[in-house]
């Protein structure tokens, strides 16, 4: 029987960020992908921070084979209900930078990263000059890293943050020394051979292309050979200096939420189908 991929097609917002990058272009490129890879289409509209799964999807069949795609809120509800299967690739204690780090460890471009909260990082006895990468621990993107003074930190906490965001000074957060970031790409791993990836960022500018050298593509599947979160999932690959030799791992995440930038949508449709069926 035909997967059903179950698509949110009401994401908002500029194309290509993360933690999905899915204008409307990403949408209609991977419903096209579906049905040419012979599944069907299922569309959704999920309201933003709503518990409530779509009426839509909670008329299918649950013996039928279902993958979920679209934001991270919709997805994490979904794939917390244990009804569609495959349903989504993740787990939260997996898709977590402790894990990455526990797993992975100096393949990370961060591997200095200090794991604390809110409120236990604004108390340490750092200079007010010293800068600090911030970001949150979890897959869930809570809010955007982002490079800061710690002189400024609690400013910054306070001022920066989206109303709608939940944060406290419990949100577990890490923090890590800045690190100059040539070019970034992201690779689309199905049990651990990459299938698809693009370039997406360079010099920390958004700069999508085709482009996925082969070294990134080995680099890839020898860290997935390591440790995966997943069977299916995107590692994004960040080079720090013009050799080969110094590429790192910025993260992984869930591919039910992932954008596509320059990938090849067909290609990884038909990874995973062929994935779910084996």
């Amino acid at each position: 029987m035909k997967p059903i991929w179950a698509i949110q097609v009401n994401l908002s917002g500029a194309p290509r960020p993360w933690p999905f990058t899915s204008g409307g272009g990403d949408i209609m490129a991977l419903m096209a992908a579906v049905k040419l890879c012979g599944g069907e289409v299922l569309t959704l509209d999920a309201v933003p921070f709503d518990p409530d799964i779509p009426a839509e999807l909670l008329k299918v069949d649950p013996d039928r084979q279902v993958i979920l795609y679209g934001s991270t809120n919709f997805v994490n509800q979904a794939w917390g209900r244990r009804t569609w299967k495959p349903g989504a690739w993740y787990d939260p204690v997996k898709f977590s930078c402790r894990a990455y780090q526990d797993n992975w460890g100096e393949a990370m471009v961060n591997s200095d990263a200090l794991f604390t909260t809110f409120a236990e990082f604004q108390k340490k006895d750092f200079h007010p000059d010293r800068l600090f990468f911030v970001r949150p621990e979890s897959d869930l993107k809570e809010f955007a890293g982002e490079v800061v003074q710690f002189g400024s930190f609690q400013k910054w906490r306070m001022m920066g943050l989206d109303p709608y965001q939940v944060l406290s000074e419990h949100t577990r957060i890490i923090a890590s020394a800045p690190v100059n970031i040539l070019l970034e790409w992201r690779c689309f791993m199905v049990n651990g051979k990459c299938v698809a990836g693009s370039q997406y960022r360079k010099h920390f500018d958004l700069c999508v292309s085709a482009t996925l050298p082969k070294e990134v593509r080995d680099f890839a599947e020898a860290q997935a050979a390591k440790w995966s979160p997943a069977k299916i999932f995107v590692l994004d690959v960040a080079q720090c200096n013009p050799s080969w030799d110094d590429l790192y791992i910025v993260e992984a995440g869930c591919v039910n939420s992932a954008g596509f930038y320059a990938s090849n949508i067909e290609a990884i449709v038909t990874s995973i189908h062929h994935a779910i069926s084996a």
